[in-house]
């Protein structure tokens, strides 16, 4: 859409991307691998679901 509007299209490789680290801290190891061993076991159903990724959509902050 962008080049039919003329305008360009520019790729930031030079900048890469720094997530936070806040949600590693705020859950237990516990829990990230109960997380992680779920997605692998049922990938469609746990990312479709805001209820079983609560890591990311609850309050804890």
């Amino acid at each position: 859409m962008a080049r039919e509007l003329g305008r360009e299209i520019v790729i930031l490789h030079r900048h890469p991307l720094h997530t936070s680290e806040r949600k590693v801290h705020l859950y237990s190891a516990r829990e990230h691998v109960w997380f992680l061993l779920r997605l692998v076991l049922r990938p469609r159903a746990i990312l479709r679901s805001r209820e079983a990724c609560h890591i990311w959509y609850d309050g804890r902050r």
